[in-house]
């Protein structure tokens, strides 16, 4: 609703929402400028207002659409665009930042300003020197961390195991176990999304601006982040701005359901509507909406913006999922949907664990370690044998089974370690930490040997069993084998993985692993040391 009558309300809820953002009360703030909105919905100050306090509670993606839709009602206003330029630079998008922060100033009067103006200005261009100077260190630097950059790289591990699949091939069978078929998989999943998107159109039409476009774009992206969470990229200036378009897109052709619908209320109504309009109703409408809570829940937690509300989303997730696949064990999986499939629901069940350990180690008071314990334990019972596949792409085999696996016993790893720096803190037993660091690295080993030899979690991995093996005093008739391990992965690893920031920032940690094995081995043959002397870093 709109109009004069409404705007003494929405006059009142602004001016209410400016008090509370003033005291620094931006969930309430923002809840008055929402009642406001709904009050007057063509006012370009209340989106931005708004915006400024999702900016404050980190909710970027959601300051970001808010800011953006400022800056479509009143094009000349400066602080809408100067909202949706702090919000492009959080999201990873500085690119875009950097135009949006000029539009911004070019939007301020020209000539003389007042003292407040020139204060805005001033605010804007160092800004936007700020942003200037950070893409000019990125390009000094070389890439971002996949996961935050917006640009296609020639170095990234999808480009070099697209370079690499002939000569696998050329090798014969043995060759292609091999984390290059997972990536490449994932990169190729995540081309066809967004080809897909960039198909998206805009018409004028009478009732206003109305967007065309297909569906299929959300499942290529939701299945490459799944065959390798790893693919996550801003792939071009605008991409977030593009995705929000196609998710509401595919919502609305599919009448799916919203990013805000509670899991009851879907179950509720998708069993409704299997009975009233069946499965062709049904399955598109469903699988757009897990899919949407998916992209949005990862998003939320790469792009660092809300670690708990992108849980929140995967939770929902998870939860349907299950249900689905109880509730609908006996319906035929082309009826149901492929996002029914154990395969599917086991790739989801592993995002959902990164998200919550991340969740933990921000919040330890709200998020336990015996939760994390507890999914990690019930996605390693619930492995799925790779040869129970018939499928002829080995990558989505492995994404979809051994590497699921893998994700659950690295929690399992990372529960036991916390418990045992938990027992250091309290001064608790010493046995009793010692083998729970024993059993961190018990842990961790198994996970490395479920991952391929070529990728970097599998030396990742056996870095982590090897420190926790130390902590627990293990001899180095056990330690010397994974020190054997690590420094004959390497190499290969570093051919596909070694552009990432893990691969950068663990280096070190591996060329010290490789020198103490040489130490390890001078001891063992001059007598310094046996197999069961306990040698650690």
């Amino acid at each position: 609703m709109s109009g004069s009558e409404a705007e003494p309300l929405a006059v009142k809820l602004k001016n209410e929402g400016n008090a509370l953002f003033t005291k620094k009360q931006y969930q309430a703030a923002y809840d008055k400028y929402s009642l406001a909105i709904q009050e007057d919905d063509a006012n370009a100050v209340l989106y931005a207002n708004r915006a400024a306090c999702s900016q404050n509670l980190r909710r970027f993606l959601e300051a970001r659409a808010d800011a953006e839709k400022a800056t479509q009602l009143d094009p000349s206003y400066a602080k809408a665009w100067a909202r949706l330029a702090a919000a492009l630079a959080y999201t990873g998008e500085e690119e875009l930042s950097m135009q949006t922060w000029q539009k911004a100033i070019d939007t301020l009067p020209q000539g003389d300003l007042s003292a407040s103006q020139q204060k805005q200005k001033d605010s804007y261009e160092k800004e936007l020197k700020s942003i200037k100077a950070k893409i000019t260190m990125r390009n000094a630097l070389g890439p971002l961390p996949f996961g935050m950059q917006h640009i296609q790289n020639e170095d990234s591990p999808w480009q070099r195991a697209i370079a690499m699949e002939e000569e696998l091939t050329a090798r014969g069978d043995r060759a292609f176990r091999s984390s290059a078929l997972l990536i490449a998989g994932a990169w190729r999943d995540w081309q066809d999304g967004l080809e897909k998107m960039n198909m998206q159109t805009e018409e004028q039409t009478p009732q206003g601006p109305m967007m065309k476009g297909y569906t299929g774009a959300l499942a290529g992206f939701c299945n490459a982040i799944l065959r390798d969470e790893r693919i996550f990229h801003l792939s071009e200036p605008g991409f977030l701005q593009k995705f929000d378009k196609q998710a509401r897109l595919e919502v609305m052709q599919t009448n799916a359901w919203g990013l805000e619908e509670s899991p009851q209320q879907v179950k509720t109504e998708a069993i409704q509507r299997q009975r009233e309009q069946g499965w062709d109703s049904v399955r598109p409408a469903i699988t757009t909406t897990v899919r949407v809570w998916l992209l949005r829940g990862y998003m939320e937690h790469s792009l660092q913006a809300d670690i708990e509300k992108g849980l929140g989303y995967l939770t929902k997730a998870r939860d349907v999922l299950r249900w689905g696949i109880e509730t609908w064990k006996e319906v035929p999986q082309e009826d149901k949907g492929a996002i029914f499939a154990a395969t599917f629901l086991n790739g989801v069940h592993s995002m959902y664990l990164e998200v919550y350990r991340e969740a933990y180690s921000r919040n330890p008071g709200k998020f336990t370690l015996e939760t994390l314990y507890h999914e990690a334990d019930a996605l390693w019972k619930a492995r799925i044998p790779p040869s129970s596949l018939a499928v002829p792409d080995p990558g989505f085999t492995w994404s979809f089974t051994t590497y699921p696996t893998g994700n659950a016993l690295t929690m399992i790893g990372h529960y036991h370690t916390q418990m045992a720096q938990k027992g250091i803190a309290q001064g608790g037993d010493e046995e009793d930490i010692i083998e729970r660091f024993r059993g961190a690295g018990d842990a961790y080993f198994n996970a490395a040997e479920l991952f391929l030899e070529d990728d970097e979690k599998y030396t990742w991995f056996l870095q982590c069993s090897l420190q926790c093996y130390w902590n627990g005093q293990v001899p180095l008739g056990a330690t010397l084998q994974i020190m054997k391990k690590i420094r004959k992965a390497i190499p290969e690893v570093r051919k596909i993985w070694g552009s990432t920031l893990l691969s950068r920032t663990t280096s070190r940690d591996y060329d010290k692993t490789i020198a103490l094995e040489k130490k390890c081995r001078r001891g063992l043959a001059d007598g310094t040391y046996t197999m069961q002397s306990v040698v650690t870093e």
